[in-house]
């Protein structure tokens, strides 16, 4: 970027703090953190090249991934006829924010903004959806606005909640009878309806369940994330209740250090919990949830309030094509180019991609950089340079004040922005970041392509 890019988005970072309640000399002081936190991931760095050639690129998503994507190629390829389809007006949403309106501390308007606002002002936005990929011909099939052609095409569709996926649950059911899910963002206020129900009327005897599904999907910490706040809420009240946390996985990290922190930080707010136990069904009249564990069968258990990671998949048009995506339905990209292993004017980015990593907004940050200089060097003919080497971030609240920094990369090693700080430890300072500096920088800084 350059001094007058700094300027602006220091100004909309700055603004955005103080609106959310720092101090304009607190802001300043936070955003010190800025630079060590952009410097130490290696592909955050100004676009290296750029490219005057004309070309036809068709983004297929308007959310995060989609939308980034296409600021950078507004800015870096600006003779390129940019079209974006994207059916939802309000796609723009910071999602991991979700998990702290679930936890009554933010609201929902607090993470809502206009997609209008985000998209590159030279691109052309189709209210619509994608219901065929036809790669062999470089076209796509919209519902309502016929075939369209492409030179390049950017698959970000992002991700399908499959709550039917779990017998007795709907979408309809979240807010309910004591069952919550913040991976819905209208089901995220709901949600803290149900803990504060749940915190209010807790008794030792009482049970909060949280579950985790088989499968890939999109912010792998926020299910822990929960589990956590829900415990910090019943201390704040000098409650007590059981809390059990059971999860498909293995492990709640690949990484060791993280993964062995995890446990400590559950065992410590007294967090039961399940590896290899997977949710199958609830039956939401009698308040019983049915787990399939991989030694003891199934298993029923009376819960009070339970929290539902569904499933989650990529769009029917997408896992429905052979030609596009691979065998588990995701759009099969080589993980270092992210460009497609059958097409090579295919990319795909965020979490509809085969990329065998976290699915975040932080790997978003790292990918679409690579994706585009790649891009460039597609366009333009040259060799491919750029790699993405897997790094992504999980902020793990752990308490209300506490945040444990999981970064991480492809080979399971910790990754941290801040190397002379010990990663795996829960800090104060990476509960600043959460609270009030990634939000805002990832509105104005990712979106905009400028961090």
């Amino acid at each position: 970027m350059n001094q007058d890019q700094i300027l602006d988005l220091k100004t909309d970072l700055v603004n955005e703090l103080t609106n959310s309640g720092l101090s304009r000399r607190d802001a300043l002081k936070l955003l010190g953190l800025v630079p060590f936190m952009l410097s130490a991931t290696p592909s955050v760095v100004s676009a290296k090249s750029q490219s005057s050639a004309s070309a036809n690129i068709l983004i297929v998503g308007g959310g995060a991934a989609g939308c980034t994507v296409a600021n950078f190629i507004s800015k870096n390829i600006p003779n390129a006829t940019i079209t974006i389809i994207e059916p939802d007006e309000n796609s723009i949403k910071y999602q991991p924010g979700q998990t702290m309106i679930g936890g009554g501390l933010w609201k929902s308007e607090d993470i809502l903004k206009d997609t209008k606002d985000f998209l590159p002002k030279d691109a052309k936005w189709i209210k619509d959806i994608v219901v065929e990929f036809n790669p062999d011909n470089n076209l796509v099939k919209t519902k309502n606005s016929g075939k369209l052609s492409y030179d390049f095409l950017i698959c970000a569709t992002g991700l399908e909640l499959n709550f039917e996926g779990i017998e007795g649950i709907s979408k309809d059911i979240i807010g309910t009878n004591g069952v919550g899910s913040i991976y819905l963002f209208s089901g995220a206020e709901k949600t803290w309806g149900e803990i504060s129900k749940f915190v209010n009327s807790a008794t030792p005897d009482k049970v909060a369940l949280f579950s985790e599904p088989a499968g890939s999907i999109k912010c792998g910490g926020a299910p822990k994330k929960i589990a956590f706040l829900t415990s910090a809420r019943l201390r704040e009240a000098k409650k007590q209740a059981t809390l059990n946390f059971r999860t498909n996985k293995g492990n709640f990290f690949g990484t060791k250090v993280y993964n062995d922190s995890t446990i400590k930080y559950m065992n410590d707010r007294n967090i039961y919990f399940n590896f290899k136990s997977t949710l199958v069904s609830v039956d939401v009249g009698s308040k019983t949830a049915t787990f399939k564990d991989e030694n003891e069968g199934l298993n029923k258990i009376n819960y009070d309030f339970i929290h539902i990671v569904p499933p989650m998949r990529t769009v029917k048009a997408v896992r429905e094509n052979s030609d596009l995506a691979n065998e588990k339905g995701w759009v099969d990209v080589d993980k270092f180019s992210t460009i497609h292993k059958k097409y090579d004017n295919i990319f795909a980015i965020g979490d509809n991609s085969s990329l065998p990593t976290s699915k975040t907004g932080a790997a978003i940050r790292e990918q679409y950089k690579v994706l585009g200089e790649n891009l460039i060097s597609r366009i333009d003919g040259k060799e491919l340079k750029a790699k993405y080497d897997g790094y992504t971030a999980c902020p793990l609240i752990t308490d209300i004040g506490r945040v444990m920094m999981a970064e991480f990369n492809y080979q399971n090693e910790p990754a941290p922005s801040l190397p002379f700080l010990d990663p795996a430890k829960e800090r104060w300072i990476w509960w600043l970041v959460k609270a009030y500096l990634l939000k805002p920088m990832y509105f104005y800084g990712m979106l905009k392509a400028r961090a």
